[in-house]
C-alpha cells in the first residue's frame, strides 16, 4: 500500500510542477519585479527582476558547462548576482556593485533533492543581467528545459515496484498453498 501511495504522490506533485512550469512560461510577460534577497519562490523564474546590490561582499567562481566559469557575485544585503561567465576560471572580476536588471533564476545550491526536501527550503534566487561586466562573457539564458518534470516517471517506477512486490507475493503464497518447503 505504500508504494502505491507514494505513486499516488507522486501524480499529485506532478499536477503541481505542471502548474508551475505553466507559471514560469508566462512570466517573461509580466511587469518588472524587484528581487528580494534570499527569495526561493520558485514562481518568479524567468521573470524580468531589479535588484540593487550597493555592496557585493564575495565574488564566487562556479562551473558552467561548456561556457567555462560563471561568477556570482554576493551582496551585502544576501542578493545574488550572475556577473557573466568566462573560460578562465582564474579571473578575478572586480566590481562595485550597482543597481541591475535581468532574468531571474536559481541561484547555484550544491544541496542534494533530499537534504533540500527534509530541510523543506527550496533554492535560492539570484538575477541573471543580459549585459556582463566588462571583461566577463555574456551570460547563457537561463533554460526553463532545465527545471526537472519527472513526476511521472517516479510514479510509473512506484506502481511497478507495487506490481512486482505483488508477485512475488503471490508466488510465495502459491508455493505454500501448493505444500511447498516446511514453514518455521
Amino acid at each position: 500500500m505504500l508504494m502505491i501511495g507514494l505513486g499516488v504522490w507522486q501524480l499529485y506533485r506532478l499536477q503541481s510542477k505542471e502548474a508551475l512550469l505553466a507559471r514560469i512560461a508566462a512570466n517573461p510577460s509580466l511587469p518588472e519585479m524587484t528581487l528580494l534577497p534570499h527569495s526561493t519562490d520558485q514562481s518568479f523564474l524567468l521573470r524580468r527582476g531589479r535588484l540593487d546590490c550597493a555592496a557585493p561582499l564575495s565574488i564566487a567562481t562556479e562551473g558552467a558547462g561548456k561556457s567555462g566559469s560563471r561568477f556570482i557575485a554576493t551582496c551585502a544585503n544576501g542578493a545574488k548576482i550572475q556577473l557573466g561567465t568566462s573560460p578562465d576560471p582564474q579571473v578575478h572580476p572586480v566590481w562595485n556593485g550597482a543597481s541591475v536588471r535581468g532574468t531571474v533564476w536559481q541561484a547555484p545550491d550544491h544541496r542534494i533533492a533530499l537534504v533540500r526536501w527534509f530541510e523543506g527550503r527550496d533554492t535560492e534566487l539570484m538575477l541573471v543581467p543580459e549585459t556582463p561586466l566588462a571583461g566577463l562573457a555574456p551570460n547563457a539564458p537561463p533554460d526553463p528545459g532545465s527545471i526537472p518534470n519527472n513526476h511521472f516517471a517516479y510514479a510509473m517506477q512506484w506502481f511497478l515496484f507495487a506490481g512486482t512486490a505483488l508477485v512475488i507475493y503471490a508466488i510465495a503464497l502459491r508455493k505454500r498453498l501448493a505444500g511447498g518447503p516446511a514453514q518455521r
